[in-house]
């Protein structure tokens, strides 16, 4: 199996999969948002207007949240241990950082995050050549039938 990572970037494929995971939320809130405006909305032609307007802010969301986040650097990964119970007399601390290694992550974890990167981005180029792919197929097969 050849892995998107062969093509794409590690500095690229962590914001896809940032942008992808955030659409998750971004996608709920919109139709949420296109639910209640459909309710509230009396011509069929402003329920069209505005379900337009929803899918294209479906399909620029992610094009946005990539954008935004592929200008960020990876924060580093931060253990906080605040100490239990201080010593009498002993001076007061704030919490310690141990930074882990930004570029090095767990291999597990690198593992899964590629493959659900993989698997949404190879599922969502699949679906838009599908539908396409269908609808000429179904035109083609209507011209087929002679009509009586």
């Amino acid at each position: 199996m050849i892995h998107l990572a062969q093509w794409i970037s590690p500095d690229l494929l962590r914001p896809l999969g940032l942008a992808l995971l955030h659409f998750l939320w971004q996608g709920a809130a919109l139709a949420g948002l296109a639910a209640l405006a459909l309710t509230l909305a009396r011509t069929a032609s402003t329920r069209y207007a505005l379900s337009v307007v929803i899918l294209i802010a479906m399909v620029v969301a992610p094009a946005i949240t990539f954008l935004i986040v592929r200008d960020q650097p990876p924060q580093p990964r931060t253990i906080s241990i605040a100490p239990l119970v201080a010593a009498p007399g002993a001076q007061e601390h704030s919490a310690i950082q141990a930074h882990a290694p930004a570029t090095q992550p767990r291999p597990a974890s690198e593992k899964s995050y590629l493959f659900l990167v993989e698997a949404w981005f190879s599922a969502s180029c699949c679906l838009a050549c599908v539908r396409p792919a269908a609808s000429l197929l179904s035109n083609a097969s209507a011209a087929a039938i002679p009509r009586l």
